[in-house]
């Protein structure tokens, strides 16, 4: 061995826990910010608009980990229930969760987000589906590649792993959990995205305030409130805001009215 070339770490880089606890408030504040784009964008407000506050960043970290926790607890519990050991492990469907129990998890913390609405369902089917064409119907088909459904099953699962060239570079060259920190980052930068829509879609009553008619409050960052309108023939919010400066009306009064869920093209 060439005792000039430079030596790679045989795993890698080690994330410590001091690392962590260093990334774990820019990823707390990166996390909000992709909360509060999801719910604006409903909005029509653009995310050079976003200020966010410390009371927002403790709101969506707790809000996510309650999310994670409530899932993998609930998944506990329906594991409890089956026995890990024995020939049933071996049927293709269990296989196929199994395999993919990752996307699985994140399909099921999407029927969370959306509190099992149409549009969580439908975000739920589209990653299983995209999953189930992606392994289960190559398996079915290409027979000659193994003799049971379930030995062709474990073959495309791989083979769809080492396809990701990418992540695999980088966990050869920098190691496994550098793969994982950036999986993780964008999985839950997805959720809080999506958090952030489930609010504007289930949200029902909105503030308005006696400066503005028909105008209600879509979002208040420091001292300016963004004020949207109602389509009223499709209840549908109007793309066009208001931007109210507070400290212009001292005795500004803002009051709460419920106006039902809009309809969010």
């Amino acid at each position: 061995m060439d005792e000039n070339q430079p030596s790679t770490p045989e795993h890698g880089i080690r994330i410590s826990e001091a690392v962590i606890l260093a990334l774990a408030p820019a990823l707390a504040y990166y996390f909000t910010h992709s909360y509060e784009r999801g719910y604006c964008e409903s909005f029509g407000l653009p995310a050079s608009l976003i200020h966010v506050e410390l009371s927002t960043v403790l709101f969506v970290t707790g809000a996510l980990f309650g999310l994670v926790y409530t899932v993998f607890l609930v998944i506990n519990v329906m594991v409890s229930f089956l026995k890990l050991e024995g020939p049933h492990m071996n049927h293709p469907l269990i296989i196929f969760v199994i395999n993919n129990w990752m996307m699985f998890v994140v399909a099921t913390m999407l029927l969370f987000v959306y509190k099992f609405n149409k549009t969580g369902w439908f975000l739920f089917f589209t990653v299983v589906s995209f999953v189930f064409w992606m392994e289960f119907i190559p398996a079915l088909i290409f027979r000659k590649r193994a003799p049971t459904l379930g030995e062709r099953l474990n073959i495309f699962s791989e083979q769809v792993r080492q396809s990701a060239k990418l992540f695999g570079i980088i966990g050869a060259r920098y190691g496994k959990n550098i793969v994982l920190l950036l999986i993780l980052t964008y999985t839950i930068n997805y959720i809080a995205i999506s958090m952030g829509r489930s609010e504007a879609e289930n949200k029902t009553s909105y503030l308005y305030s006696d400066v503005n008619d028909n105008l209600y409050v879509s979002r208040i960052y420091g001292d300016k409130a963004f004020l949207f309108s109602i389509d009223n023939a499709s209840n549908t919010p109007k793309k066009d805001f208001v931007i109210l400066n507070i400290n212009q009306y001292p005795r500004i009064k803002f009051t709460l009215k419920h106006i039902g869920k809009l309809n969010f093209k």
